[in-house]
């Protein structure tokens, strides 16, 4: 069951398995946080129909929505990355 994890920079076995799943919950709950709260920063921004109308035409507002939208991408990606490694731990434990 010993692997070397990069992550942790250590190798995951019996004693330590429970803390690497943990990390690994816990790293995936962060995602998903990210990944909501970028959604609902906007939601407030396009609910605002006057600011909003107002920043359309601004340089930085692209800039930001492009930057925004990569880290909701890449939030959903490490998110599924993670619920991919959790599910490939379970599996493990299951046939050992």
């Amino acid at each position: 069951m010993d692997r070397h994890c990069p992550w942790i920079n250590n190798c995951v076995g019996h004693k330590n398995y429970k803390f690497y799943i943990l990390f690994l919950f816990y790293a995936c709950l962060t995602a998903l946080c990210v990944v909501y709260l970028m959604g609902a920063g906007a939601t407030i921004l396009f609910s605002r129909r006057n600011a909003f109308k107002k920043a359309f035409n601004h340089a930085w507002f692209w800039y930001t929505m492009t930057l925004c939208g990569s880290v909701l991408l890449g939030g959903l990606y490490f998110a599924f990355h993670l619920i991919n490694l959790l599910v490939e731990q379970f599996e493990s434990l299951e046939d050992n």
